[in-house]
């Protein structure tokens, strides 16, 4: 259940998860550099000089140096992303060698280079397993509300709380109802089949508003508006597990393959789909991720 304490958005956790994963990859022994990872790599310090960074560790982590070698412990920082992430760098045609076998006296340090790559690359390829390892569960907050009829879609009159929460009935109509108790904020939603396709119900044009979903408590997905080519509901025709995710973002998401021209039968997330959300993620100042998992039986 969330709790209603912890659900104003205030920074953005799938940053900080991301940036702690790195840190344990990197196995930095110096709190120095460590430190200094954890600082200029996150998206918030971007525009932050490197005497401020220094300025910073001293502050925030009563760590003190000479704050004149702090050039020297960047290098070793980049050096060390370089190194631990070679083989995938150069996947990405990112030429490793050249860089670390630069002389030091001529060296640029590669810093744009190695902060461009985290979070453009391996955050992107990385967002979805982990925005999964971090959400918080959801468990009152989405709920399936079966539609007694699809003929008439009064909520009023024709649906009802299944016993079972979290079970959904197999080839049975459904609308997902979302109460988080946060407004005004933007909403981002993708269901994992059982098959492990991915599907980004909101925003779409299916079953949510384009190019953008604000969350309010209340919320039906697919709403009952009428809109040419909206879903009328939810149905599922294989038993097993569904797995909704909400991602909720201070600031809109714009997508490029979201728009007034979209058919509303696009919503498949193929991995460069998946990468341009996390991307776009990835750039958030404040974001929260939730979940909840429903069991699709035969009854």
């Amino acid at each position: 259940m969330v709790n209603l304490n912890d659900t104003i958005v205030t920074r953005n956790l799938l940053q900080e998860a991301f940036l702690n994963r790195i840190l344990q990859r990197l196995d930095i022994d110096s709190e120095i550099c460590s430190s200094l990872f954890t600082l200029r790599y996150h998206p918030k310090n971007q525009a932050a000089t490197l005497r401020g960074i220094a300025q910073s560790i001293k502050i925030d982590y009563k760590i003190y140096f000479e704050e004149n070698s702090i050039n020297t412990y960047a290098a070793r920082v980049n050096d060390k992303i370089l190194k631990v992430f070679k083989t995938e760098m150069e996947q990405d045609k990112i030429d490793v060698n050249s860089i670390l076998n630069n002389s030091r006296g001529n060296r640029v340090f590669p810093y744009e280079l190695t902060y461009q790559w985290l979070w453009k690359k391996k955050f992107s390829r990385m967002g979805w397993e982990l925005a999964k390892e971090i959400a918080s569960p959801a468990v009152e907050e989405l709920n399936m509300i079966f539609i007694e009829t699809t003929k008439r879609l009064n909520l009023n009159e024709d649906t009802f709380f299944p016993d079972d929460d979290n079970c959904i009935e197999l080839e049975k109509p459904y609308r997902l109802l979302i109460n988080l108790p946060i407004s005004n904020k933007y909403l981002l939603l993708i269901n994992e089949s059982v098959e492990g396709e991915k599907y980004l119900l909101s925003p779409s044009k299916a079953f949510a508003n384009i190019p953008h979903t604000i969350l309010s408590e209340g919320l039906y997905l697919p709403p009952d508006d009428q809109k040419k080519g909206r879903a009328k509901f939810l149905g599922y025709e294989t038993e097993g597990e569904e797995y909704f995710g909400v991602i909720v973002t201070e600031q809109p998401i714009d997508l490029s393959w979201v728009n007034s021209e979209s058919d509303p039968r696009d919503l498949i997330l193929n991995q460069q789909r998946l990468e341009e959300i996390f991307i776009k993620v990835g750039q958030q100042s404040n974001s929260e991720v939730f979940y909840k998992r429903f069991r699709v039986v035969r009854k």
